[in-house]
């Protein structure tokens, strides 16, 4: 036997004769049924709950909802594939060798590559027909949330791609271990590590990430200016207490529209770049590619930005996450962010206002504009270029623009991945045998 030798002929018989096995009885049609009215029920309760929870909502709001109920939906789609799929390559090769009919492939002239390649083809296209299953009632959330034909066409190709993984995964397992159970233990615990250990190893990273007392540029009131301030504000605080004027104090922090406009303001017109070393960050751009091997990590950081048509438009203060109800964005936003490094440049000097009422502060021009909740403009003074610049965008616009993508590295991990196990396979094929475990049945 020509261990590396290929042709597609020989694919196909393999694949063929996968196929035929697998359908021979009447039971996948069954499974395909069950699959087929379970995934119809949960989506039918998932687009019922998330409807009559948001009784009068409107058109555009209910449009978010079938947004949010078609990432749920496909969500669970991903996470059933994970879980079907180790069945159709986890015992493959061990269950066959038991059975004494892989050695009547193997006394043919198929080579090693061949029968690997055909059973894994061949476990592929029936996994793959358990997907297809599911593709109405995605297109049925797309239609309900007018999302783009492309977003629904990436996650349903990246469920294909993440199958063809794990059946790879399982095919390997299956040529490295002997008994079927031990085989269909190791792929579960393989696919379980990468959808889920990976996620607890990231937090769990989180301390030895940290940095105490980091170097950290800060736009604000040098120490003797807000001092002096502060010794104003709390001797005019005093004022009010001695005019019996306790109420208004005590809504300082709920209803601005009492407080009086004759407060010391804070002097930010003296505001000067400060280094202090009293912040404490985390350093998440140090382990955020523990993440990359993760399906739902590559799902949601592959698909396009923007697939929702009520999405508001990116810039200013329009937060896409708060308001397109797309599940795939929020996580998108939040992984990106991750790898960004820790914000070294602080502001602390129009912030001061926070301190004395209510305020907007208006960061897309420079100055910024600072209203008070009753309407009065306070005084305000021009920011640093590095402050202005950051302070134009929303902090998931940052993370969407400057943030890492994972889906590259991803899709390349999981075909390495992949591709060791397969080769696995396919040297342990290989005729004639090496060393064989004691009791292993050849045919």
């Amino acid at each position: 036997m020509n261990t590396w030798s290929f042709s597609f002929r020989g694919l196909r018989t393999v694949t063929e004769l996968e196929l035929k096995q697998r359908v021979r009885s009447r039971r996948w049609a069954v499974g395909l049924l069950v699959w087929f009215c379970f995934i119809g029920l949960v989506t039918t309760l998932i687009l019922i709950t998330a409807f009559t929870t948001t009784t009068g909502a409107n058109a555009s709001e209910r449009s978010g909802i079938a947004a949010t109920a078609f990432g749920v939906i496909t969500l669970f789609v991903l996470a059933m594939g994970l879980i079907i799929a180790p069945t159709f390559t986890a015992t493959s090769l061990n269950g066959d060798r038991h059975s004494g009919t892989l050695a009547v492939l193997q006394a043919t002239r198929l080579s090693a590559l061949e029968i690997a390649a055909g059973k894994l083809v061949g476990a592929w296209l029936v996994a793959g027909l358990f997907l297809v299953v599911a593709l109405p009632f995605l297109l049925l959330t797309m239609t309900l949330g007018r999302l783009s034909v492309w977003a629904v066409l990436t996650c349903f190709l990246v469920i294909v791609f993440e199958v063809a993984i794990v059946c790879a995964i399982g095919l390997g397992w299956s040529a490295l271990m002997q008994r079927t159970s031990a085989s269909t233990v190791m792929t579960y615990l393989t696919v379980f590590f990468l959808s889920a250990l990976t996620v607890v190893f990231t937090v769990l990273m989180i301390p030895f990430a940290q940095e105490e007392n980091a170097t950290v540029h800060t736009w604000r009131l040098s120490p003797a200016d807000e001092a002096a301030w502060d010794s104003d504000l709390s001797a005019y605080i005093d004022e009010l207490y001695e005019a019996g004027l306790e109420e208004v104090i005590n809504n300082r922090w709920g209803d601005y529209e009492e407080w009086p406009t004759d407060a010391p303001l804070p002097p930010v017109e003296r505001c000067q770049w400060i280094e202090t070393n009293s912040r404490d960050v985390t350093h998440s751009e140090r382990f955020w590619w523990m993440l990359v091997l993760n399906p739902v990590v590559i799902m949601a950081d592959i698909v396009p930005t923007g697939g929702a048509t009520t999405e508001p438009t990116l810039g200013g203060y329009n937060s896409p996450v708060s308001s397109s109800g797309d599940i795939f964005l929020t996580l998108k936003t939040l992984l990106r962010g991750i790898t960004l490094p820790p914000d070294m440049i602080v502001e602390r000097c129009q912030s001061l206002y926070n301190n004395i009422r209510n305020v907007e502060i208006d960061w897309r021009v420079n100055p910024p504009t600072i209203t008070a909740n009753d309407g009065t403009e306070l005084p305000t003074a021009e920011v640093p270029a590095e402050i202005q610049a950051e302070r134009e965008r929303s902090e998931d616009q940052r993370a969407l623009e400057d943030g890492h993508a994972y889906w590259p590295w991803g899709i390349a991990g999981n075909l390495l991945l992949a591709g060791v196990f397969f080769t696995i396979a396919v040297r342990r094929l290989r005729i004639p045998y090496a060393t064989l475990a004691p009791g292993t049945r050849v045919a």
